[in-house]
């Protein structure tokens, strides 16, 4: 059994744990940030969304995943949607497919398309991805690197579906609709309202019940040192990618990773202290906290010491115009 099945297991196993009283209502909080999780790797995703996704109005977003997560982790231990006892052999590695990434990546990370600069052969890919990921299918014309200057090595693809589907995924992608509704009645809210409607989506377009389902996968490190972390965006229909925050976590020796799309156009970004900070000092004086990331990719990377504070991220035109102006915690 990989790292990853073991994860899996112990996430299933836990259900009582999270939530002891199933009959109870219990809140589970959503959170538009996917973090950079350490090592074991494995493609991330679910029903959260990353900063830079945004479709629709944000606060039935909000609402839908946190419904619909809660669905997902109080279905795990409903029959069709176990997992088999005696799961398939997995493959050593990620499977490479053919295909382009899907056209509402490429519109915002051209740099991704089938035909840009930067592709990598098989054995590229598979010298570059770390060796905890052994699982997972991605877009091979897809992988694309880069290494940013005080911002680590990073990896970028698209990924499909998930290796860990339930027993029976059309029953357990209706076993968690019921389970949806059935809580909503219990609260006494609506069960055709516009938050209803989008949980439900989500539901229909679940990674793990849903093998043609994209996600966005971005994994960071040093370079050279072999840990990795790693944040999926699952990419839902009628969701979009925006400019903005896609992933943050640990560094490492108390530092903290950012990485994100940059604004079409900006060739760089200047990361600040947000005036209040304890480090922000007055701009262009002597004392002023400032370092400029060039883009790659499409992407930004950067590290900063957790006791940095507030931080104020500008994207800019190679002239040096600001382009979004977005404040970092």
């Amino acid at each position: 059994m990989s790292e990853y099945d073991d994860l899996e297991r112990q996430l299933r196993t836990r259900v009582r744990d999270l939530d002891p009283q199933p009959g109870r209502t219990r809140r589970f909080r959503g959170r538009r940030l996917l973090a950079l999780i350490a090592v074991p790797v494995v493609l991330a995703g679910g029903t959260a969304a990353a900063t830079g996704l945004v479709g629709g109005d944000p606060g039935v977003q909000d609402r839908a995943e946190r419904l619909a997560t809660r669905a997902v982790v109080r279905s795990f231990e409903d029959a069709p949607c176990t997992l088999s006892d005696h799961p398939a052999p997995m493959p050593g590695r990620p499977r490479l497919v053919d295909g382009p990434a899907p056209a509402k990546v490429l519109r915002v990370l051209p740099a991704l398309a089938p035909g840009a600069p930067g592709r990598l052969s098989d054995a590229e890919i598979d010298a570059a991805l770390p060796p905890g990921l052994t699982h997972g299918t991605i877009a091979r014309s897809s992988v694309r690197q880069a290494t940013f200057p005080g911002g680590g090595r990073v990896l970028v693809f698209v990924s499909y579906g998930s290796d860990f589907a339930p027993r029976d995924p059309a029953g357990c992608t209706a076993r968690r609709k019921q389970r949806l509704l059935a809580d909503r009645r219990a609260a006494g809210e609506p069960t055709n309202d516009a938050t209803t409607t989008r949980a439900l989506f989500l539901l229909d377009h679940h990674r793990d019940t849903d093998p043609r389902s994209p996600s966005l996968q971005v994994l960071a490190g040093d370079p050279g040192s072999g840990a990795y972390g790693g944040a999926g965006a699952p990419l839902e229909p009628g969701d979009e990618l925006h400019p903005g925050l896609l992933a943050s976590g640990s560094a490492g020796g108390g530092r903290k990773r950012f990485v994100g799309i940059a604004a079409p156009g900006a060739t760089s970004v200047t990361v600040r202290a947000a005036p209040g900070s304890p480090h922000a000092r007055p701009r262009g004086s002597a004392g002023e906290v400032r370092r400029d990331v060039p883009v790659q990719l499409g992407l930004f990377a950067l590290t900063e010491s957790r006791g940095a504070g507030h931080l104020v991220i500008e994207h800019r035109a190679a002239d040096g115009r600001v382009l979004l102006r977005r404040r970092l915690q």
